[in-house]
């Protein structure tokens, strides 16, 4: 079993690899909560690819955990994979965690438009 600080430094480190391992080994419902809290905070397209992969999990607390990941991991240009998951979801948490974020990335979206736009 890992401790809540030996994830949170793997997530400060940005070691995703480290931090999947946990979660293969099996973990704890709050090691697992940490582990998915600290894989969102690293926005690498292969971390976001397998977020993604472990959207369909059974566990409803893990798929929550998973929810929040994909939301914090998500970048402007993954808000039609994020808007996607909003539309297809059935757990009115996760439904709620996911529009949020997809009006944040459209935020986003726009005000990178209107600098571009600014510029040329």
């Amino acid at each position: 079993m890992a401790s809540i600080e030996k994830i949170k430094k793997y997530g400060d480190k940005k070691q995703a690899k480290k931090l999947r391992n946990i979660i293969r080994k099996g973990a704890t419902y709050d090691e697992i909560d940490a582990v998915f809290e600290q894989l969102g905070r690293i926005q690498t397209q292969e971390n976001f690819g397998y977020l993604c992969e472990m959207y369909q999990f059974d566990n409803p607390f893990v798929h929550v955990a998973v929810v929040k990941a994909i939301a914090a991991c998500a970048k402007p240009e993954h808000i039609e994979i994020v808007r996607h998951y909003q539309n297809g979801e059935t757990d009115p948490v996760c439904v709620e965690i996911l529009g949020a974020r997809v009006l944040e990335l459209k935020r986003e979206n726009d005000r990178i438009k209107a600098e571009k736009e600014r510029f040329y």
